[in-house]
């Protein structure tokens, strides 16, 4: 079941998880996501099984065109390689199937875990869209996937730079964030 995060989980989950479930490099400072927690601007979500908590998504959104970009997903440590990530993803597609798309920034495959990563995002139904961004010195490769057919994959661009205005100051955008 999947359910909106309270500022205790997102902090917990932070610090627990976050710090080691992504690098430095792509890990946004918990005072930055939390003030966009508070104002409602992103969702910070929790996958639960038998009232536990097996994992998180932290998601940014357009509104205009009704797509989220996923900024950060993860299965718990001690729960990964049973299915649940899987799960997630498929849960999530039903939570949001109001939406046009769910947009996923995944690290371009340079070594094993990466490929893996995006293959994982492809079973789960996710498109490349040959759309690939640097930002803040990593390539990402972006994925969709259409919630419904009004989506199109040569939209992504258009609709990731909405959600990037929304999310990064122009001059972060000016200085960290390229088309390649």
């Amino acid at each position: 079941m999947i359910r909106a995060m309270t500022e205790q989980e997102l902090k917990k989950i932070y610090r627990e998880y976050m710090m080691s479930d992504f690098p430095e490099d792509e890990r946004k400072p918990l005072n930055v996501i939390l003030p966009r927690f508070r104002k409602k601007q992103n969702l910070c979500l929790c996958y639960v099984e038998k009232d536990c908590i097996k994992g998180y998504s932290i998601l940014e959104f357009s509104e205009k065109n009704r797509c989220l970009l996923m900024d950060y997903f993860a299965v718990l440590p001690d729960v990964r390689n049973q299915g649940i990530g899987t799960r997630f993803m498929q849960e999530m597609k039903e939570y949001f199937k109001d939406w046009n798309a769910l947009l996923i920034e995944s690290e371009c495959a340079f070594d094993e875990i990466s490929q893996k990563r995006l293959e994982f995002y492809q079973r789960c139904g996710a498109f490349i869209s040959h759309e690939v961004v640097h930002l803040y010195h990593v390539n990402y490769e972006i994925l969709a996937i259409p919630l419904n057919q009004n989506f199109e994959l040569d939209q992504v661009k258009k609709v990731m730079n909405e959600i990037y205005e929304k999310i990064y100051p122009k001059a972060f955008q000016k200085l960290f964030l390229r088309w390649k």
